[in-house]
Formats: structure tokens, sequence, C-alpha cells
């Protein structure tokens, strides 16, 4: 975790994992994959997220997603994220409001 507007003590709270304190209620996660690797990303109701390939090539459920692309995820509780490269992941997780 990067940075988070949820407070301390509850899930992705910034103070639990010294991440940067966001004014918003969002938390930004980054991470790797290896080629052929896959990650679910979990999502509670009413969230929404933003997922960018900042290195490396993925699919997200299915859609291809290039280096620097930008995927908004609405309306999914799971996503399936599979690189077809080495990849570095930022994602935004935010209120669907």
């Amino acid at each position: 975790m990067l940075a988070s507007g949820r407070p301390s003590g509850t899930k992705d709270g910034a103070a639990e994992d010294g991440a940067l304190t966001l004014f918003a209620d969002a938390v930004v996660l980054a991470g790797t994959l290896a080629a052929g690797e896959t990650t679910v990303l979990r999502l509670d109701p009413g969230r929404a997220a933003y997922l960018v390939a900042a290195v490396g090539s993925v699919r997200v459920n299915g859609i291809a997603a290039g280096p620097r692309d930008g995927v908004a995820i609405v309306e999914e509780t799971e996503v399936t994220v599979v690189a077809d490269t080495d990849a570095e992941l930022v994602v935004v997780d935010v209120t669907a409001e």
C-alpha cells in the first residue's frame, strides 16, 4: 500500500503500514507480476478501481491492457489480472459513488 484515506485500525488504514495519508476514501496499491502470473483483486460492494500497468502488459478479466493503459473497474467485486509480460501495477481503490 502506498497511500490510504482509511482510518488507522481499519482494513488498509494508513497508519498501519506507514502509508501516506490521503484525505479521501481511497487506497493506492502497487505490485509486480511475473509473466504468466495471475492475481485476483477483490473489491467490496460500492467500490470501484482504476488499474494501470505502469510497465508491461496484462489482461484484466480477459481485456488486454498495455503499458500505461488505464482500466476503469466498476460494478465488479472480483477482478482477475494475468500478466502477459513482467508487469508493474498501480491500483487506486475508490468509492463508486
